[in-house]
């Protein structure tokens, strides 16, 4: 298997559109989360955007697989939306904390089933 993954231009190129994203506070995600659990897709679309950075950092941990990073994130952020539907508030935890496991376990999940070997 080749390394192609770990220099591909256009991994580089994909993770540079995410910089502009600043990430927010805790405040902050708190209250978009609130929103998002009430059907706010702004606000769903805001949380992803700002923890995109988080995404592409978990996401980095994989890329030895065959995988390209493009997919990595999209399945990322499944985790995020998990973590938006599952968020307790009340515990106090901050919100990419909490999202930083589902994202971990989202792709984890995938990268094993992708690498899983065919048998007939």
């Amino acid at each position: 298997m080749s390394n192609n993954y770990l220099n591909n231009q256009d991994d580089f190129s994909f993770t540079k559109e995410f910089k502009e994203y600043k990430i927010l506070s805790k405040d902050e995600q708190l209250k978009l989360v609130i929103k998002a659990k009430n059907h706010d897709i702004e606000a769903r679309n805001q949380l992803i955007l700002s923890n995109s950075k988080l995404i592409i950092e978990v996401a980095k941990k994989y890329m030895l697989s065959s995988i390209p990073l493009s997919d990595l994130f999209e399945v990322g952020v499944l985790g995020i939306a998990h973590a938006i539907e599952l968020y307790d508030e009340t515990k106090g935890k901050a919100f990419s904390s909490y999202a930083m496991l589902w994202i971990n376990q989202e792709i984890g999940r995938y990268t094993e089933y992708q690498s899983r070997t065919m048998r007939i």
